[in-house]
């Protein structure tokens, strides 16, 4: 009996391990078919410089099944493709069609011109919806020109090696939608590189170069990043290298830093990045709607509360580059603002820098039933003046077109003007205040200072909520 019953629990025990031991690596290292198919795709590409023409030849790797468009470079020749099987690539009016971890490689020749230091349009982007994939890039160059041409690239270099006969060249990029060469006269430049920054020189810079590399430290941008410095160049400036006649610290962090939130937003919000930029380096700008914002941000935000800022939105990554920064402020602050929501078109009139006021209010120690909120305006709170006047029961004479405001109770009356410096108490006496009424938005606005001197309103602060007593 016992040995029947063994026939079975064994074989049952031998199938139970598997089952577990296969649940407990799936666990662990999880689905290697999903992970594969996740990859993201991998361009292989080796270039061959000699004489007056480069040979390419570029292979892809890793890419999901499906149609792709891609662009040619716009002076390439003899341009041919075929998969691993050595059959022609499957396309049809720019468009390729991929089977399911297909290879593909194209072969084609680009001409070479000494006078062309960058190379952009030279290698084929395999595209979206019009937009370029992110690929990985492992790119090896052989030079055979004599003297041999110096290149780079602002990637990660493995190798850069100098035969008899040919200088080898291999860099690679884990994340690429954009991959430039350039090149130089060999020896010809004195080069500085660390943190992935990498300089070149035509002449000293005596102690600016250190100067860059404490900027580049300092830079939210992620390297690979080439500035080559030569007078008798034209100035150039593309995604991952400049091109320039000096050296200007200022300028380039304010580039890195554009080119880092344009990366972590993924959108072109150029005007209001350029504004961003021009705040935090302190640096004039002449657009006036850029010059409000930057004025309110400077009055509002102390030093340190501007550097947190900074760091905030470099760390963001998101599409909608006003609502994250309006989050980014609120954090900062601690209370809500759609600042750059409300500014986020350029050509819309301005609306100042105010935050919401998110303590609950209270009235003989109840919470009041309100539908408006007070708001803190260059670190001054205000309340709705005809919110207050309705909370305590003021009567309240309103004339826009004259910019005037009479509250009126228990036989008082206070005259308030927009702009204006002055009040009258009872019609007879005048006052002397600052900023007793703003308007933002079409509201008008009292200061808290004001309804608690003028107007007997007291407001005692806690930690959760504002107790307001007349």
């Amino acid at each position: 009996m016992l040995r029947k019953a063994s026939l079975v629990i064994f074989p049952m025990l031998i199938l139970s391990t598997l089952l577990l031991t296969y649940q407990w690596s799936m666990y662990v290292y999880g689905d290697q078919t999903t992970r594969t198919s996740s990859e993201i795709p991998e361009v292989q590409i080796q270039l061959t410089h000699s004489n007056d023409s480069i040979s390419v030849t570029q292979t892809v790797n890793h890419l999901r099944k499906g149609t792709y468009s891609y662009v040619i470079p716009s002076n390439a020749d003899n341009v041919q493709c075929e998969n691993e099987e050595g059959k022609p690539c499957l396309v049809q009016n720019q468009e390729i069609t991929i089977s399911e971890n297909q290879q593909i490689r194209w072969q084609y020749q680009l001409p070479s011109n000494q006078e062309n230091l960058v190379y952009t349009d030279w290698y084929i982007k395999l595209q979206r919806n019009n937009k370029a994939i992110e690929t990985s890039m492992n790119v090896e160059m052989i030079e055979k020109n004599e003297p041999f041409w110096q290149w780079m690239a602002p990637a990660n270099l493995h190798a850069d090696i100098q035969k008899e006969y040919i200088q080898y060249y291999r860099w690679s990029s884990d994340s690429s939608r954009s991959f430039p060469l350039l090149h130089m006269e060999m020896n010809s430049y004195e080069m500085f590189k660390e943190d992935d920054l990498y300089i070149y020189a035509k002449n000293s810079l005596g102690e600016k170069h250190q100067k860059l590399i404490n900027a580049w430290k300092e830079s939210p941008l992620e390297g690979p990043f080439i500035i080559i410095v030569n007078n008798d160049l034209q100035e150039t400036v593309g995604k991952r290298h400049m091109i320039l006649s000096e050296v200007d610290e200022k300028a380039i962090s304010m580039y890195w830093l554009s080119q880092s939130l344009q990366s972590n937003y993924n959108v072109k919000q150029d005007w209001l990045i350029s504004m961003l930029t021009h705040y935090f380096y302190d640096i004039p700008i002449q657009d006036e709607k850029s010059k409000k914002m930057i004025e309110d941000l400077s009055k509002q935000l102390s030093l340190s509360q501007k550097r947190q800022f900074l760091q905030e939105i470099n760390e963001a990554e998101s599409t909608q580059l006003p609502v994250e920064l309006d989050q980014d402020l609120q954090r900062v602050i601690g209370k809500p603002t759609a600042f750059f929501k409300q500014n986020k078109i350029k050509s819309d009139s301005y609306v100042p820098l105010y935050f919401i006021e998110n303590k609950s209010l209270k009235v003989g120690g109840e919470e009041a039933d309100i539908s408006w909120q007070p708001i803190i305006y260059q670190r001054e709170r205000y309340y709705p003046l005809a919110g207050i006047a309705s909370l305590f029961e003021f009567e309240l004479v309103a004339l826009p077109s004259e910019s005037l405001y009479i509250l009126r109770k228990d036989g008082e009356s206070w005259r308030f003007s927009l702009n204006k410096k002055t009040f009258v108490h009872n019609e007879e006496d005048f006052g002397v205040v600052s900023d007793v009424l703003i308007e933002i938005q079409g509201e008008v606005f009292i200061k808290e200072k004001y309804i608690e001197e003028l107007l007997g309103i007291r407001a005692d602060e806690g930690s959760y909520s504002i107790h307001l007593n007349y």
